[in-house]
């Protein structure tokens, strides 16, 4: 059966799957004004790049949904698309397997003072 996060990781996992099948699909329905309201105060379109902001914020990412709806504001539109492409993108690449750490060498250890009378 597995962990709860093994469970969290295949439920994830088919979550993005089916998003990204319906994107590939083509038509994107039109955002409501209260998601373009949302992604317009929430996003920085116009201060960061899509690549900026997948950079700094990619990683916590489970889930990116705003790219499934279109945007009255071509701007926002195309901003939103890339910063999903990209997250796809980042998805699909194999993870780097973890650099061993280097091994150190032991330090040897050193014989303690035998005690004399004088040391108590």
């Amino acid at each position: 059966m597995g962990t709860p996060r093994d469970r969290l990781d295949r439920l994830t996992r088919r979550w993005r799957e089916r998003h990204d099948a319906r994107l590939g699909a083509g038509d994107r329905p039109r955002a409501s004004g209260g998601r373009e309201a949302l992604a317009r105060r929430h996003f920085p379109y116009r201060e960061q790049t899509p690549l900026e902001y997948a950079d700094a914020h990619g990683a916590d990412m489970i889930g990116f949904t705003y790219d499934e709806e279109s945007y009255a504001d071509p701007d926002l539109d195309a901003w939103v698309v890339e910063v999903g492409r990209i997250l796809r993108e980042r998805r699909a690449e194999p993870k780097p397997e973890p650099e061993p750490k280097p091994k150190t060498e032991a330090k040897p250890k050193t014989q303690a003072k035998p005690k004399t009378q004088a040391d108590g």
